[in-house]
């Protein structure tokens, strides 16, 4: 079927289209655009306000033009054989805006955040997300930010992160020109932290917006009893307070604080003169020489003790702090010891009774692979064994060691006492025996791989063990202690070897897991006024300019 052609009459009668109709009919395109997208902007602003009113002016004055400029648009929507398909055109074009509108007001509403970072670092780590959904009580979180300050969006978007993951973790954003009480309260000032987490008395600052930093300020406010962990002193051990030498711990006693626990040092020979100096009464007739008091009791390790600490002891442990040692342990006591070549800390015999053999040799490991991340014979990577165990589980990458020396399993021992083999070496190290020279050469004297150098020991402690602290004694032996000074903590693995082993001893296994990195990060923040004029225009201008053009071509092409 084909279309009439017009009739002379009808041609005539057709007015011409001049400039002024073309601009007044995309006008009317424009401005019956507006006007639909109205309700949108009202969804998406939540008020009326300038925008809202502004649209339905312009929009109004735009459809005002239209009708000026083409004064025959009753007559030709009535009469026209397309007025049906203009009606479509119209309602299609309200339902498409009204439908994005319904869509963005949807997505406002209940927003989804997906993490396509390659980093994921809008992503909690699985430690947060399990110490979040695991809280026995109500923590909360105060932000003094005003919402002009850059910093503002990202601090109000992970402390959201934060409250998804756990429903006992709530936060407030607090503007500090408005709340001068509060600011005073807590004590806030512009270059301190800015951050209050808090639980029931408890308190902790957050010095920057980290998940390392809240999750830590988090488990510290959230723990009904702080445990305390203590670093053995007296025998040349690592320095805690060093933080300027390769062999200090200061950073690993740091990160142990960063898990929310207390850390101190301890000196049994000190502790042993508090004890003493409880004695009122004492016999004159005192030991003297090699003489031995057999009835001299140990010293007594206090049960504020939640993990004892040996680092590398350079010299030998006396026979009451031996006692001493061997007492807490029989109460249910945790203790990691880390042991150095060519050292003889007085700890051997002890860690005989727990099944655990000190080798006297050297770990040399002249794999290719060491040699290609930069590592010398005498610092061999080490993996975990095939028993599983709770510290070495998730582990992501093998920890370096240097300087270690082997470990072995046997089978003698106190009764009761069970061992595990927890890291070892690769197949290409031994243990050399020599340790006196410079240079190595294996030969039928040394120990073959895969050597053993961490091994674990567990004793179940009776119910009607008299000061009884736990159910069950806890011993970490490490052939090597360099892993965790400064030099060498930083290595993947090494941290998180050590925080776990003291999770571990603590019974803090929520904590037990890879810790958040120090992730590359290219991140644009927006003030709030920037986020909403971004949002406006992408959600509301664009679009609506977009099915504006749309609809002015569709009606200049049907007036042709």
């Amino acid at each position: 079927m084909t279309t009439p052609e017009p009739t002379p009459k009808e041609i005539a009668a057709k007015p011409a289209v001049t400039g002024a109709t073309i601009a007044g009919r995309l006008c009317g395109a424009v401005g019956s655009v507006l006007l639909a997208s109205t309700l949108l902007t009202f969804l998406l602003t939540e008020t009326v306000g300038v925008l809202v009113v502004g649209k339905l002016v312009l929009g109004g004055a735009l459809v005002g033009t239209y009708l000026f400029t083409n004064a025959d648009f009753w007559s030709r929507l009535s009469g026209s054989r397309s007025a049906g398909l203009t009606l479509i055109t119209v309602l299609t074009s309200a339902l498409f805006i009204g439908l994005v509108g319904v869509a963005n007001y949807l997505v406002v509403k209940h927003d989804k955040e997906i993490d396509v970072t390659r980093e994921g670092i809008y992503t909690l780590s699985d430690q947060t997300v399990q110490i979040l959904s695991h809280l026995k009580t109500d923590v909360k979180a105060i932000a003094f930010y005003a919402s002009h300050e850059e910093e503002f969006l990202p601090v109000k978007e992970t402390l959201e992160r934060y409250a998804k993951a756990g429903g006992r973790f709530t936060f407030e954003m607090i503007d500090p020109q408005l709340r001068e009480d509060l600011v005073t309260k807590y004590m806030i000032t512009s270059r301190g932290p800015r951050i209050v987490i808090s639980a029931r008395d408890q308190e902790a600052r957050v010095k920057e917006l980290s998940e390392e930093e809240l999750t830590h300020a988090v488990i510290k406010v959230a723990e009904e009893n702080t445990k305390r962990i203590y670093f053995l002193t007296g025998h040349g051990e690592a320095d805690l307070d060093d933080d300027k030498g390769a062999e200090g711990y200061k950073s690993i006693a740091d990160a142990v604080r960063a898990e929310g626990y207390e850390v101190d040092t301890l000196s049994l020979l000190a502790l042993g003169g508090e004890q003493a100096a409880k004695d009122t009464k004492v016999s004159l007739k005192a030991p003297h020489g090699d003489a031995h008091d057999d009835d001299a009791g140990g010293l007594e390790i206090p049960a504020k003790v939640s993990a004892l600490i040996i680092p590398r002891p350079k010299t030998p442990l006396s026979a009451p702090e031996l006692k001493g040692l061997e007492d807490y342990l029989a109460r249910g006591g945790r203790i990691v010891v880390l042991l150095e070549p060519n050292q003889t800390s007085g700890l051997e015999g002890l860690l005989r009774q727990w099944k655990i053999e000190v080798e006297d040799d050297i770990i040399v490991d002249t794999n290719v692979l060491n040699r290609l991340v930069g590592l010398g014979p005498a610092s061999p990577m080490v993996v975990p064994t095939d028993d599983e165990h709770a510290i070495t589980k998730t582990m992501g990458a093998p920890a370096i060691f240097a300087t270690a020396r082997s470990l072995a399993v046997n089978a003698g021992g106190t009764p009761g006492v069970e061992t595990k083999a927890l890291l070892q070496t690769s197949d290409s190290a031994w243990g050399e025996t020599n340790t006196k020279s410079d240079t190595a050469e294996r030969d039928d004297r040394d120990h073959a791989g895969p050597l053993k150098v961490a091994v674990v020991a567990t004793k179940a402690i009776p119910a009607t063990a008299a000061t009884r602290m736990s159910d069950e004694a806890r011993l970490v032996v490490f052939g090597d202690s360099d892993f965790v000074n400064n030099g060498l903590q930083t290595k993947p693995g090494n941290a998180d070897l050590f925080l776990n082993t003291i999770n571990w001893l603590a019974e803090q296994t929520e904590k037990i897991s890879i810790r958040p990195k120090t992730r590359p990060q290219s991140q644009l923040f927006l003030s709030v006024n920037q986020l909403g004029t971004l949002k406006f225009f992408s959600m509301d201008i664009l679009p609506v300019l977009l099915v504006a053009m749309g609809l002015g071509v569709v009606m200049l092409r049907r007036q042709r």
